[in-house]
């Protein structure tokens, strides 16, 4: 990670605002850049960061937004990440219990994405 300050960054915030949480969050870089959230960071920095979190298995996506206005992608804090996974071994998280996410499952067919008016 130390390659790369930028997803460092971006994961300290995430986690601080959502891990206690334990649900499902977004990482809508366009209103994290008008709210200044990470400030001087532009949208593209902020994807990127992200991008990166997902690259190296510190976020998992359970929810791929973008079906209407207003349905962004969703995503969870991956327990142990693959990045940190050295010849087999797996680091001690003490206090921990496993998270469990159901997958993001697609609307029943004819309903209308989540957040979505039917038309």
């Amino acid at each position: 990670m130390a390659a790369t300050p930028d997803a460092l960054a971006l994961l300290t915030k995430l986690r601080l605002a959502h891990e206690a949480a334990g649900e499902p969050f977004a990482v809508a870089v366009k209103a994290m850049k008008m709210a200044g959230v990470m400030p001087g960071w532009s949208v593209e920095r902020i994807r990127k960061a992200r991008d990166k979190l997902v690259y190296l298995g510190f976020l998992r996506r359970v929810h791929k937004g973008g079906r209407c206005p207003g349905d962004p992608h969703l995503y969870v804090f991956v327990a142990i990440p693959a990045a940190t996974r050295v010849a087999g071994h797996i680091p001690i998280q003490q206090n921990t219990a496993p998270r469990r996410y159901p997958a993001a499952l697609p609307p029943a067919s004819g309903a209308p994405a989540r957040g979505c008016k039917a038309s």
